[in-house]
């Protein structure tokens, strides 16, 4: 049934989505992940307001920014199993943040409008990549820790200034982090049975740009 429904959406080129408030446009079902779809749409919110690490952009959808986001749903999800809730007042500054990057809220919500999204489906996005920002500086960076003989190895023989020093073991804690990040994810990966549709890719953006 997902697979057949998933080529109906790709045939027909219209999603008629519960988030869109006037009217529908063209998106498509580029993969599945723990039995939630993916869409195009979702890559172009995503990208036009900077969220789960994608770029602004108008050129095609290409498979990494797809696997991109795949990654966040999964780690959203996975802050959402351990129960991490940002409070209102960090959702709030998130949301500020995500609106200042589409030119404010007044722009923001003239974009929305539109484009036909609702303000709702956009804060969900937002929210959620919060979730992800805050499950990965929870679960890896903050237990990425470097000894005294790896920080001496990477710095070299000699003396070495604070400020040498601190920046070194700052980028060794961040490789170790990204390196903990990496390994989990090709796990996760693995149990949330991702499933792209096959030839989906390059795909057009249904969503334009503030």
């Amino acid at each position: 049934m997902a697979t057949w429904r998933c080529w109906l959406l790709i045939g027909l080129g219209i999603l008629a989505l519960p988030h869109v408030a006037a009217a529908a446009f063209l998106d498509a079902v580029l993969a599945e992940a723990e039995g939630e779809t993916i869409t195009a749409s979702e890559i172009g919110l995503a990208r036009a307001l900077a969220l789960f690490e994608l770029q602004p952009t108008s050129a095609p959808i290409q498979p990494s920014e797809l696997e991109t986001l795949v990654d966040g749903r999964i780690l959203e999800r996975e802050a959402l199993r351990l129960q991490i809730q940002p409070s209102p007042e960090e959702l709030q500054a998130a949301w500020r943040s995500a609106a200042d990057r589409a030119g404010g809220e007044t722009a923001l919500a003239a974009w929305l409008a539109r484009i036909g999204v609702s303000q709702e489906w956009v804060r969900r996005l937002v929210d959620g990549d919060l979730r992800r920002r805050q499950f990965i500086q929870l679960r890896f960076r903050a237990f990425a820790l470097v000894g005294p003989a790896e920080l001496q190895a990477a710095l070299g023989p000699g003396p070495h200034a604070d400020a040498e020093r601190e920046a070194v073991e700052a980028r060794l804690t961040r490789d170790a982090a990204e390196q903990a990040l990496r390994a989990w994810l090709r796990d996760a990966r693995s149990r949330a049975g991702v499933r792209p549709v096959t030839g989906a890719l390059p795909a057009p953006c249904p969503i334009p740009l503030p």
